[in-house]
């Protein structure tokens, strides 16, 4: 009996510990250094090349817009049955610059829309924003974009200055 007992109190530490060292290694923390790189962007204390934000609202039937920036200037760009501007090849410093500004005023690495399942045929759009090894992504139900006034800003953003003039 007192041997079940010890083995039970090792099945629960080992579950606490590999519990918490999980919450070491979460999205939060992970976040938390998104934001702190971008903000070191800003203030010019960190090189803007390997930054990379990509917008994705794609779906499978619905197709849509798939458009990566990168802290080069380098722009990609990938359509499915939406009409969208071609892209420049490259983009100034700063436009990349006035992009960071952005995802740091909309704090884009903080997910506010909260999970629920999805109704029939909708869809999401998605910001992932990635710097060296580090990566977050946020998401928001595609037809509350206009409503949440958020990711709709990055969107346009990004096309305004990813767009062939």
């Amino acid at each position: 009996m007192k041997k079940l007992a010890v083995i039970s109190l090792l099945v629960v530490a080992i579950a606490v510990l590999f519990f918490l060292n999980g919450e070491k290694i979460s999205q939060p923390i992970q976040d938390k250094s998104i934001n702190e790189t971008l903000n070191q962007i800003c203030e010019g204390k960190l090189d803007i090349t390997p930054l990379r934000v990509t917008y994705d609202d794609s779906h499978g039937f619905h197709g849509g817009l798939v458009l990566s920036i990168s802290g080069d200037g380098s722009v990609s760009q990938k359509t499915e049955r939406t009409e969208s501007k071609p892209p420049q090849k490259q983009i100034s410093k700063d436009d990349i610059q006035s992009l960071v500004t952005l995802l740091i005023k909309e704090e884009c690495w903080a997910q506010m829309t909260p999970p629920r399942a999805a109704v029939p045929d909708e869809s999401s759009a998605r910001l992932i924003i990635s710097y060296e090894n580090q990566e977050t992504m946020i998401w928001e139900w595609f037809n509350d974009m206009a409503s949440n006034d958020r990711l709709i800003k990055i969107k346009n953003h990004m096309t305004m200055i990813s767009t062939e003039k």
